[in-house]
């Protein structure tokens, strides 16, 4: 990783440990005000794998917003804000379901409360 003031770039060079954590984030594409909700699949350091509400074309960046738990960060809950890029979205058998939408996280930041 590169730190590079107040967020880090994600350099990765092989795949990142991928943990199965469920917890709910918030997503919108770039330039977009409205926020769209998710729940996670598996996370990593480089990136995210979510159900979303909306289909995602690949390449497009997003940014996500969640909320890491205090069990994952063994401190206080943290709230983390990421830049990321689409790599692959697939549509759920059912329109009402979204799409399960697979992410390379570029920056990241903590925001303190």
């Amino acid at each position: 990783m590169l730190n590079t003031g107040d967020s880090v770039a994600v350099a990765e060079k092989v795949r990142a440990q991928r943990f199965e954590i469920q917890i709910t984030l918030r997503y919108r594409l770039n330039g977009d005000t409205h926020w769209r909700k998710g729940v996670t699949k598996n996370i990593s350091c480089s990136g995210v794998l979510f159900q979303g509400e909306n289909w995602a074309d690949p390449n497009t960046p997003l940014e996500i917003s969640l909320v890491l738990p205090r069990e994952a960060t063994g401190a206080s809950a943290a709230e983390v804000v990421c830049r990321a890029t689409v790599t692959r979205s697939e549509r759920c058998a059912t329109n009402d379901r979204g799409a399960l939408i697979a992410t390379r996280i570029s920056r990241y930041r903590f925001v303190r409360p």
